[in-house]
């Protein structure tokens, strides 16, 4: 992109080829249009690694490799969840992140999403500690499972309005939205 004059910014920048030249071509509405497209994207490569973790896992499952499939199995529901995050433009770099983003939606949705990705995450832990049972982590991505295919309803669902009505809820959404800690 190139740099003009401060005095010939207006009328260089009424005629299009030359707007376009200086703002890479996007301008106001193509911009957040390309944007949303950005997010889409993004959105589109968390769901296809959500879906291959999940099949590993059920793949190391098999294998009796438990471990592998606890973490495969927490991988894809972390995944899934940047997926929403990211369509709706939140961040999600960060356990506690995560953490936000289902506690939102299950506000929004009133639903119970909050404890089901609280079990993904302890396959997450069981990585680490082998403290699981093969019939625990069997139910454990049994539940991830279900807790992705909820998920992907939230994502394509119509956004709720939701109005924070604790000093808890708004902070969550700071957070979300790139304030606070």
């Amino acid at each position: 992109m190139g740099r003009l004059p401060g005095n010939a910014t207006a009328c260089a920048l009424a005629n299009p080829a030359v707007k376009d030249y200086y703002t890479g071509g996007l301008t106001g509405q193509s911009t957040i249009r390309a944007k949303k497209r950005g997010m889409r994207e993004k959105s589109a490569d968390y769901i296809k690694a959500s879906q291959e973790l999940m099949q590993q896992a059920h793949d190391e499952f098999a294998q009796g490799d438990f471990r592998q499939a606890s973490e495969k199995a927490w991988g894809a529901a972390a995944q899934g969840v940047k997926a929403l995050a990211e369509e709706r433009g939140w961040h999600h770099d960060s356990h506690g992140l995560l953490f936000d983003v289902v506690g939102q939606v299950s506000d929004e949705r009133r639903g119970r999403l909050l404890g089901q990705f609280a079990s993904a995450h302890q396959l997450h832990i069981n990585f680490y500690e082998d403290w699981l049972e093969p019939v625990e982590v069997q139910k454990g991505i049994a539940a991830v499972a279900i807790f992705l295919q909820r998920m992907e309803r939230a994502r394509l669902a119509r956004r709720p309005r939701f109005s924070p009505r604790t000093d808890r809820q708004r902070r969550r959404l700071e957070r979300l939205n790139g304030g606070g800690n």
